[in-house]
This record gives C-alpha cells, structure tokens and sequence, in this order.
C-alpha cells in the first residue's frame, strides 16, 4: 500500500519534469525567423525576485534599439535567473563553441521544457521574443559582436 501511495505522490512531479530539450532548441535561429515577433536590444535595468522557481526573478529592461516588430513600450518585462558571475559573451560570440551548437547560449533550462535569459542588471542583452530557444538572450556589449551583426544583417535581408 505503500508503495502505490509513493508512486502517486510522484506522478505529477513526472508529469511536468522535460526529459528531453524539445526539438524546436536545436533549430538554427534562421530557419525559425518567421515565428519570431520582435528582435530588442535593450538594458537590463531592474530585478525583483520571483518566486516560480528558485533563483528566478523578474527583470526589467529598457529597449535601446528595435531589430524587428513594433517598437512599442520603452520598458518591458521579462522572467529570468541571476547570472551570478556575469553573463558570458563567447568572446564577443566569436568562439566556435558558440556557432557550432544550437544549445549553446545564455540562458537556464530548469526543466519545464522551457528556456530562460540569465540576466545582471547593467547589462546589455540581444532578446529575440516570441521563441522559445537557447540563443534568445544573449549579452552584446558592443555593435561589433558577431551575434548583433548576425541577427542584424538576418532582420535586414528580411526586410
């Protein structure tokens, strides 16, 4: 008896556990373009913790430059983790590290199936909204990084 008690109580844990990344991360962010809405650069301006999971907090930002979608509000909302250390660049994203994995990036898979921005205030961040996927939040601390470039060039040809 109870051992059918034990595994009932840990059903619904299975239940919302992602035992594998779904597909849609290893997709290169090209081939997804069409589903994004809107392509910010913006400032990480504000952190208020969260209490949906453990390290999660709520971050504001304040939009410095719109890629794509509309302009919209100058300050937005976001939910992410605290990059305790500092958020990594990939050396201004020019490590081969960084290109040669679509599950390679800045961000947190607590195991909801979902991705998440890790995040310091101060920081400037490439957000891509409306995906869900590993390269959506990614530090830019200068126009010349590769990944703004990319993503750039990416939103004009699209134009």
């Amino acid at each position: 008896m109870n051992k059918i008690l034990l595994i009932l109580l840990a059903l619904p844990g299975l239940a919302q556990a992602c035992f594998s990344p779904p597909d849609r991360h290893f997709i290169a962010i090209d081939r997804l373009y069409y589903q994004i809405d809107k392509i910010v650069l913006a400032e990480a301006i504000e952190e208020k913790p969260s209490f949906k999971a453990q390290g999660m907090a709520k971050f504001t930002f304040q939009t410095k430059e719109v890629l794509k979608g509309e302009s919209g509000k100058a300050k937005f909302s976001l939910d992410g983790f605290l990059y305790e250390v500092g958020p990594v660049d990939f050396s201004k994203h020019e490590d081969v590290e960084f290109w040669a994995n679509s599950y390679i990036g800045n961000f947190v898979a607590p195991g909801d199936c979902n991705v998440y921005g890790k995040f310091t205030v101060g920081e400037t961040y490439l957000l891509i909204m409306g995906i869900d996927h590993p390269k959506a939040f990614e530090v830019v601390r200068s126009t010349e990084d590769r990944w703004y470039k990319t993503v750039k060039f990416m939103t004009q040809r699209h134009k």
